[in-house]
């Protein structure tokens, strides 16, 4: 299970985030745009669900994902399988 101090680390990761994206259409709302009250709300109560999808997705991949992945990647070094080790670098070429 994660520690509060571990949610709060996401929490502020994505925080740090968004927020220069909600602080930029916040300028141009009040200062450029002039949108209708309505579409800013809607623009805000997005944002808020967008750092909620963020935090649930962030800590899925450190519940789920990422012990799977330190366990293969410490595994495969000890099986010495040239084929595995191999695939890495040529994934790295071709993207």
């Amino acid at each position: 299970m994660l520690l509060l101090h571990e949610w709060k680390e996401i929490v502020i990761e994505v925080v740090q985030a968004v927020i220069p994206v909600i602080v930029v259409v916040f300028l141009l709302q009040f200062f450029v745009i002039h949108m209708a009250t309505s579409t800013f709300l809607q623009f805000l109560i997005g944002a808020v669900m967008v750092m909620a999808g963020l935090i649930l997705f962030l800590q899925g991949v450190k519940v789920g994902l990422l012990p799977m992945g330190e366990a293969i990647g410490a595994e495969l070094p000890n099986r010495g399988s040239v084929f595995f080790l191999s695939l890495r670098p040529s994934f790295l070429v071709l993207s």
